[in-house]
């Protein structure tokens, strides 16, 4: 775990957009902060394309999918043959999956965006990630009373629905179908929601706690 004065430092540039795009979309900025530093330490995580960008591109592994899918997609190319009849791919110009501050994905409901994409900026990805964890609310929604609701939605930024939702139904802890992180274990919606909390405790002038 960083330390909560280079944490508010990284964030530092961002920290207005993240605010005005948290207010407008009833987020809240810690939260929205834990998941940047979670992503990409707020542009400085290593491998990071320009460290301290919001520009920057991450996560090249190569995805097994369908040859279908594969080949109705322009943007990719195929690398390698996976399992159960599937296909590894990754994008077209190797510059990996994950956009940007939050790391959406570049595949998903958000992507297909311009590689060098100047308009993209702070506010919008902010915005984007906003999206993302009311998705995941909706689409979790059958689990609003579950104790661990809050984990799973923060969960489901990192894994894909159904694995979040297997993993309630059977009784795991949606952490267990998330990526590792610098724990080495998968941890990922624990960390985040620790990481905002630590930014409320830290800064609370910055990090007030959210509303309702």
């Amino acid at each position: 775990m960083t330390d909560p004065r280079d944490d508010l430092a990284r964030l530092a540039p961002y920290l207005q957009d993240f605010a005005e795009a948290a207010l407008l979309e009833g987020e809240d900025t810690a939260l929205l902060s834990a998941i940047c530093l979670r992503e990409t330490l707020a542009g400085w995580a290593r491998g990071y394309d320009r460290p301290g960008s919001h520009l920057g591109r991450g996560d090249a592994g190569a995805r097994q999918w369908w040859p279908t899918r594969a080949a109705a997609a322009p943007w990719v190319k195929v690398v390698g043959e996976g399992k159960d009849g599937r296909v590894r791919v990754v994008p077209i110009d190797d510059r990996g999956w994950g956009c940007f501050l939050f790391q959406v994905d570049w595949a998903g409901a958000y992507g297909h965006l311009p590689r060098e994409c100047p308009e993209a900026t702070p506010f919008l990805q902010a915005q984007w990630a906003c999206q993302v964890l009311q998705d995941a609310r909706r689409d979790l929604a059958e689990y609003k009373e579950h104790p661990l609701f809050q984990v799973a939605v923060v969960c489901r930024y990192n894994a894909s629905l159904s694995r979040v939702r297997d993993a309630l139904a059977v009784g795991l802890h949606p952490d267990t179908v998330t990526t590792p992180g610098p724990s080495g274990i998968p941890d990922y919606g624990s960390d985040v929601l620790h990481r905002r909390d630590r930014l409320r405790a830290t800064h609370p002038e910055t990090f007030p706690p959210a509303a309702g």
